[in-house]
């Protein structure tokens, strides 16, 4: 089935004629992915470059992980177009058609597109663009990928610990390993590990106060409040079993990515290896 005949089942007012299509894709900065699981893609979309949305209508999709796969994020009306004064660029007033709105975080469409172009007439789009999947729910948290793959926004980790999204909590649980902490904002890291029962589930859920207990991350929270963390992405670097130690891969990242130096391990002295934790118990 096509996906504009889809949309015209709905009876909303969106023709192939009458919208642009936005292939919402990661631009170097920013991943509308991570935007839409944050309930921000539509500040996010608002603002352009240049004036892309020269019809009446926006169909927008984020472009999946699998290849020529879109998440249907919503159909938009625009009723203005201002020029920015205090950035480049324009700021749209889109509002949502909400006779769409069923089918958002439901809808996979299939669609290659040539180049790298991002905006395109619907005319165009609509001889090739297929539905794929209609989900039984919406996408409301992110895929569990592999642990490779893991790169969780803090509002993304906030939603996949509150509903106890069954991939992510199995995987995570499983395995102990050292993890990373991205703040683009300061330009900083922060590795942590985690091992023993519930593995790095277990430690990223202490994680939902905005620091973990971390000296440098509480520092931060307690001045700026809770949206500070925001700005905070968790990755994986690397896994073992639940009960494997990962106290020496840890202090190996952090010589590796100078954490200690120039991130927010630098409160902390080198983290002592069991066995040198035992001995020094033993001589005491």
């Amino acid at each position: 089935m096509k996906a504009f005949e889809l949309l015209k089942a709905i009876g909303g007012r969106v023709t192939a004629s009458n919208c642009k299509v936005h292939l919402a894709c990661f631009n170097g900065s920013d991943d509308p992915m991570d935007e839409y699981h944050a309930g921000t893609f539509d500040d996010w979309q608002a603002w352009q470059t240049r004036r892309n949305f020269s019809k009446e209508t926006v169909i927008s999709v984020i472009r999946l992980q699998e290849p020529d796969k879109w998440l249907f994020v919503g159909c938009y009306e625009i009723r203005g177009c201002v020029q920015n004064t205090d950035k480049v660029g324009v700021t749209y007033d889109m509002a949502r058609i909400p006779e769409y709105e069923v089918l958002v975080g439901r809808l996979v469409v299939g669609f290659r597109r040539s180049g790298r172009q991002s905006y395109i007439l619907g005319s165009t789009a609509a001889p090739d663009m297929t539905v794929l999947e209609l989900k039984a729910q919406p996408l409301t948290v992110p895929d569990f990928n592999g642990f490779k793959n893991v790169r969780l926004p803090f509002r993304a980790l906030e939603a996949v610990i509150e509903c106890e999204a069954p991939a992510w909590r199995s995987a995570l649980s499983s395995v102990s390993g050292v993890y990373l902490i991205t703040d683009p904002l300061a330009g900083k890291l922060y590795v942590g590990s985690a091992s023993g029962s519930g593995g790095i589930w277990r430690r990223w859920c202490d994680y939902t106060n905005g620091h973990g207990d971390n000296k440098m991350l509480r520092e931060l929270v307690s001045a700026d409040g809770i949206a500070r963390a925001h700005q905070f992405t968790f990755s994986v670097l690397e896994v073992g079993d639940v009960n494997t130690d990962m106290v020496s891969r840890e202090n190996h990242w952090k010589g590796v990515l100078l954490t200690r130096t120039e991130g927010y391990n630098a409160s902390e002295g080198k983290r002592k290896l069991p066995a040198d934790a035992a001995s020094d118990e033993a001589a005491s």
